[in-house]
């Protein structure tokens, strides 16, 4: 009886110790959309946070495949406007609206269509790219779509 009552209380134990396991921590709720996709030897991460929080940026990452090493980081948060003497906008402070759209990889090269409004009332539709060189990434470069 006593031999019972330990073995129950010992899978008791080991049963409770499994139900109040943590659970990892979710993803930031910044964090609307993330992709990977293979570019030759690296993988390549882009992420988009929400666009209409403080953070409405993107973030590219090129990663080793094999140890999950993040290799190269670039968070977008400034658009340059070459049409405009290469003029300089800020996505967290000059922006009243902001969406990303479009979002494709192809041959090593990432495209998307930025889609701004300034607090200005000024807008603009954006062509952008950016090409992955092994664990290199140039910068965007981003054209009038209009």
């Amino acid at each position: 009886m006593i031999r019972s009552i330990k073995i129950i209380f010992a899978l008791f134990v080991l049963y409770s110790s499994c139900v109040t396991a943590e659970e990892p921590a979710p993803f930031s709720p910044l964090v609307w959309d993330v992709k990977v996709e293979r570019s030759g030897n690296v993988l390549f991460r882009h992420t988009t946070f929400n666009t209409e929080s403080e953070y409405p940026c993107m973030r590219f990452e090129t990663i080793e495949p094999i140890s999950n090493k993040v290799l190269q980081t670039k968070d977008y948060c400034k658009v340059t406007l070459p049409f405009l003497n290469n003029t300089v906008i800020d996505l967290k402070n000059e922006v009243q609206l902001v969406d990303y759209m479009d979002l494709k990889f192809v041959d090593d090269t990432f495209t998307f269509t930025l889609d701004i409004i300034l607090k200005e009332q000024a807008s603009f539709l954006l062509s952008c790219s950016l090409n992955i060189d092994g664990e290199n990434m140039s910068e965007v470069d981003c054209q009038n779509k209009n």
